[in-house]
């Protein structure tokens, strides 16, 4: 012991963690990532109600939470993204067209993108990291 600092119990909460790890299954960890690819979807659609005042097509239809996949070899990941052809131009912008004239040449006028999916996924990081932690708990106690 050293400075109130117990390298024995960082060892043993070290192979508590490890045998959680090998306890899980797959199954339960897809099915967890999958469930929190659903509440960043519920959360995105949320937001694209707030920001986005004027009904653009079906963008709001195309949200949608991808599979559970490997991500960079053995991270588990899932996406949430918009099938819509115009999602695009929501989220990043784009250059304002004079549809009135024959040959629709650009105004000059920038429509700025709202970002959405971007700010969503950083305002659900913090929530994502407690449900890990409570997760990981929930599998100690077992």
């Amino acid at each position: 012991m050293q400075d109130g600092f117990n390298v024995d119990d960082i060892d043993k909460l070290t192979q508590k963690l490890l045998d959680v790890a090998k306890k899980t299954e797959p199954k339960q960890l897809k099915k967890f990532i999958k469930s929190e690819g659903n509440k960043l979807k519920r959360k995105t659609v949320s937001k694209a109600k707030k920001t986005v005042k004027k009904k653009k097509g079906n963008y709001l239809k195309g949200i949608k939470t991808g599979k559970v996949y490997k991500y960079k070899g053995d991270e588990l990941a899932v996406r949430v993204y918009n099938s819509m052809p115009h999602a695009h131009l929501i989220e990043y912008g784009y250059e304002h067209r004079d549809h009135k004239k024959r040959n629709k040449r650009p105004t000059g006028k920038f429509v700025q993108g709202k970002r959405i999916f971007e700010s969503t996924r950083k305002e659900f990081q913090n929530q994502f990291i407690k449900d890990i932690e409570d997760f990981v708990v929930e599998k100690l106690k077992l």
